[in-house]
């Protein structure tokens, strides 16, 4: 999804682009890791994990990664597309791209 907007990382900016929207967790694989990066020498550190990443579907607006705590673990019994609540969902809008960051996830159906 893109935005026109740069701003940092806030629970309003996320109301204010995903509204009341159904959030569809969209299983795969489960949960994949998301390598550190360092910006001096614009290469991902080798072995080290920032944190990990779920893509998700809000009905009406399309798919959109989220980036989960390294420690965040998913129970085996959740189901591809069950319908989730994210906990403290915050978003930032760069450069037009919006980018979403949770502290977890409640399924709700």
């Amino acid at each position: 999804m893109e935005l026109q907007r740069n701003t940092g990382y806030s629970e309003m900016e996320f109301r204010r682009i995903f509204g009341m929207a159904k959030c569809h967790l969209l299983k795969a694989e489960g949960p994949k890791q998301k390598m550190k990066f360092d910006p001096k020498t614009e290469k991902y550190i080798n072995g080290e994990v920032e944190a990990l990443e779920i893509e998700t579907y809000f009905e009406g607006l399309g798919v959109q990664k989220v980036k989960l705590p390294k420690t965040f673990s998913m129970e085996k019994a959740v189901k591809d597309l069950a319908i989730i609540e994210l906990i403290s969902p915050e978003a930032c809008v760069v450069n037009r791209n919006v980018y979403v960051r949770a502290q977890g996830i409640k399924v709700v159906e």
